[in-house]
């Protein structure tokens, strides 16, 4: 026991040496962490270059968005017109087949001395009822009686001098002209008035 106390006052410095090197390195240590927790609040300052990269890759990815998008409509948008194509008639041609089942009723009729007055009755109740169903969806017929010549409205395929109507007016209906929502789809084929022509010196 007494040799152990000597050796301890002998080596004073044995303990303190192991405890030491302990003590510096934490230290040591504690500024480096203070400097990497600094390091991570740093903004990262770009360059005008990269961020000319940045907004130019941004603004690539926005157009190519927008040009999908753009070409779905043009896809959606085709498919519509052509379905408007195909079935837009429809209801007109649901009209008209009323019409049919109506002249086909007709022509099934015997026609007699007795009735073939109500079965003309009959056959003009439903051509009006054509008409009507035709000018429904926007087809008109172009009026001609009593009007002036319109290159735009009627086609001329004669003339004739006449006293009572005034020259380049309509004098007679061949073909009813019809207009389809305002835009001439068949002309109305007319007579139009001539000037009265003149006398030749031989019959005054």
């Amino acid at each position: 026991m007494q040799k152990d106390v000597e050796n301890a006052k002998e080596n004073p410095s044995t303990e303190e040496s192991n405890v030491a090197p302990k003590d510096v390195s934490n230290t040591k240590e504690t500024p480096s962490v203070k400097k990497s927790a600094s390091n991570s609040n740093e903004e990262v300052v770009l360059s005008p270059l990269e961020i000319a990269k940045k907004d130019a890759t941004e603004w690539k990815t926005q157009y190519a968005y927008l040009k999908a998008e753009f070409e779905n409509y043009k896809k959606n948008a085709a498919k519509e017109q052509l379905r408007l194509i195909q079935f837009g008639s429809e209801n007109l041609i649901l009209d008209i087949l009323k019409i049919s089942d109506l002249f086909e009723m007709a022509l099934k009729t015997e026609v007699t001395a007795s009735n073939y007055e109500n079965v003309y009755k009959g056959f003009k109740m439903t051509a009006e009822e054509l008409s009507q169903s035709l000018e429904k969806h926007g087809l008109k017929k172009i009026v001609t009686s009593k009007k002036a010549f319109d290159p735009h409205l009627h086609e001329a395929i004669s003339s004739e001098s006449s006293e009572t109507v005034p020259s380049g007016h309509i004098i007679k209906e061949y073909t009813v002209g019809y207009t389809l929502h305002d835009k001439v789809i068949r002309p109305s084929q007319v007579i139009v008035s001539a000037p009265p022509s003149e006398p030749k010196d031989n019959e005054k």
